[in-house]
């Protein structure tokens, strides 16, 4: 829906300054004359040139943007608040204050003040594309239809908290090889420094000063070669690059492959359980999977199943070739539209992927653990051979 913004007086003389949103901008000029204000300046706001470009470098750079668990909080208390006979002015005028995100807390602050005048939850929802996802706005416009918008929000709800899930034991199975990784850095910037100040070649201030700022250099190279990589895997062309570079990697790719069939399965058992037709499940779930080759077989598969083909049917002929979905999921697909089955056998199934997913993520992580302490061995036993090559040439021993 269009955003106006205005310049207009109020019924105190006071100019004031403000959005509205309407279909139109005849709409809009009645809607706020019904609420006493004299229209100045009325115009509409228009999308930045630089949408894209501000869209990508949110996704990329932005890192305190809402988590999963900060979704999970948000569509659950949602859900509550709708399930319980609240209005939607009343859910967002308490999430206003206890939202757990401030970006979601501003979503709800404005959305209060709109709410009275019969805005959807949809059309709020899709001002901030930078903060919901688009499957979360196609099915926030599926439950207002269906009438069944707080159920919709539970289910909304169960997805976060298993991104959620994910998120804690991915931190937890690579907290070892992140712990190995500082020791090294620290051991690396710390100990000749510390030598040379037991030896008596700096001074303590010079020690100090020389250690923070080695681990001041090393901490900027990381964290720009971070948002490097983040920057480049944002882009589509480089996304797809390392996606198919990803693919031949055996355990690696194994592990990504599982992840994204995982949510794929997953996201299209949300969608199909809130009556979302398939075609368009198909293009949601595969705009959720997190893989850009699934999403592109998920476009051309929804088409296909606009033409009437069943779902299996379609994504049998759309990933032809692929390794995004295994065959014998397609199978089982098959089996499990016959029978009428399908939502409870995508959540078994992506249930199964993600524990194949993990196992395999516990084996890298101390695959990278081991890595790391004979990088950390060789690089200790150099510093002390170093050392003591050194001292006995001090003593004339060598």
């Amino acid at each position: 829906m269009p955003v106006f913004r205005y310049k207009a007086r109020g019924a105190n003389g006071k100019i004031q300054f403000g959005v509205e949103l309407a279909s139109s901008r005849e709409e809009a000029l009645k809607m706020l004359k019904e609420k006493g204000l004299l229209i100045i300046e009325l115009s509409e706001q228009k999308e930045h040139p630089m949408a894209s470009v501000i869209s990508w470098a949110n996704e990329a750079f932005n890192i305190f943007r809402p988590k999963a668990n900060h979704y999970a909080i948000f569509f659950r208390s949602l859900s509550t608040a709708l399930s319980a006979g609240m209005t939607s002015y009343e859910a967002l005028d308490m999430l206003s204050t206890s939202a757990p995100h401030r970006s979601l807390k501003k979503v709800a602050m404005e959305g209060k003040q709109i709410a009275v005048r019969g805005i959807s939850l949809s059309d709020l929802f899709r001002r901030y594309r930078h903060i919901f996802p688009q499957f979360v706005l196609s099915l926030t416009e599926a439950g207002e239809e269906s009438g069944r918008l707080d159920h919709v929000f539970a289910l909304l709800a169960d997805y976060y908290e298993r991104e959620h899930e994910h998120s804690l034991e991915l931190k937890r199975e690579t907290f070892y090889p992140k712990l190995l990784f500082v020791f090294l850095l620290l051991y690396v910037c710390g100990v000749p420094l510390l030598i040379s100040w037991l030896t008596g070649k700096v001074s303590t201030g010079e020690f100090v000063w020389k250690f923070i700022k080695g681990i001041s250099r090393y901490a900027l190279i990381i964290a720009l070669c971070y948002f490097a990589i983040r920057g480049l895997i944002s882009l589509p062309q480089v996304r797809l690059l390392a996606e198919a570079v990803f693919s031949f990697s055996p355990l690696v790719g194994n592990i990504r492959r599982r992840i994204v069939e995982a949510r794929f399965l997953r996201a299209l058992s949300l969608l199909q359980s809130a009556g979302i037709d398939a075609g368009r499940s198909l293009e949601l779930a595969g705009k959720a999977s997190g893989s850009r080759l699934l999403e592109a077989s998920c476009m051309h598969a929804s088409k296909l199943a606009r033409e009437g083909k069943r779902m299996s049917e379609a994504l049998m002929v759309s990933l032809k070739g692929s390794v995004a979905i295994q065959p014998t999921t397609m199978q089982m697909l098959s089996t499990a539209e016959t029978t009428g089955r399908l939502d409870e056998l995508l959540q078994n199934l992506a249930n199964r992927y993600e524990q194949e997913a993990f196992v395999g993520l516990r084996q890298c992580a101390i695959a990278i653990g081991v890595l790391m302490l004979l990088v950390a061995a060789v690089i200790i036993g150099a510093i002390v051979i170093s050392f003591y090559t050194g001292y006995y040439k001090g003593l004339g021993l060598q």
